[in-house]
């Protein structure tokens, strides 16, 4: 065989293998890359500012209830809760200023279901343009437990002024019943005024019965009346 020949075809099958090498190599960098992205036990989504979600995780495919496939036609408005869709604008002038950012917000799973997060973003190199990744955990359990300790704050205020109430009314409602019970003893059934009488009696009764509602408050219950938010006193003395 002809050197030249030689020579042409040895570089030709060192082009080949080259090629099949560097396939190899970016094949299995990109293993790896989906084998660690989706090993993540938070939700990951890789986003672009202007297209939209560019990758997702299988957390995320999972806790939001999408395919693959229907959250890559999507983008981060497709997900925030309503009220939180002004902030976005806010959030990417941040982030495109600082590089990264912390914040928490709501999201709408696919069905529906509002969940409370906390997304740590960072600018990133993605296909050798500008992304986002956002690295999103849910905080639903620590909102639930938040909750439970500013109603336990509400519940110590709630009973304090129970207590002080029931305190001051006690006397003062003793008082008004004795007096009335004993104007009905110097009036005669027939007259008039005895029946206003009884009818003082009834309301202290009832007071009083609310005074002894108030003094068995073990939870923090509420209802509306008249559009105002007001404590509920027989669901939040039902516990005793």
């Amino acid at each position: 065989m002809p050197m030249g020949l030689f020579k042409k075809i040895t570089g030709v099958w060192r082009t080949i293998f080259g090629r099949k090498s560097t396939h190899t190599v970016l094949k299995e960098s990109e293993n790896r890359y989906r084998a660690l992205f989706d090993s993540i036990h938070e939700s990951v989504f890789v986003c672009d500012f202007e297209r939209g979600f560019l990758d997702a995780n299988a957390r995320a495919i999972e806790e939001y209830g999408y395919s693959k496939e229907e959250l890559l036609t999507m983008a981060p408005r497709d997900i925030v809760a309503p009220e939180h869709m002004d902030d976005l604008s806010t959030l990417k002038e941040e982030v495109v200023k600082t590089g990264h950012i912390i914040f928490e917000t709501v999201h709408r799973r696919q069905d529906g279901v509002r969940l409370p997060v906390e997304i740590s973003s960072r600018i990133i190199e993605f296909d050798g343009n500008p992304a986002l990744i956002s690295i999103v955990r849910s905080i639903s359990k620590r909102k639930q437990t938040e909750e439970q300790i500013r109603k336990s704050e509400r519940l110590t205020g709630v009973l304090e002024m129970a207590g002080t109430v029931c305190h001051e009314l006690n006397q003062p409602l003793q008082a008004i019943l004795g007096y009335s019970q004993l104007l009905m003893f110097d009036i005669d059934v027939n007259d008039p005024l005895y029946s206003k009488a009884e009818m003082i009696v009834e309301q202290v009764n009832r007071m009083k019965n609310i005074n002894s509602k108030l003094m068995k408050v073990t939870e923090y219950e509420t209802k509306y009346y008249l559009q105002e938010k007001i404590i509920d006193i027989d669901k939040a003395s039902r516990g005793r």
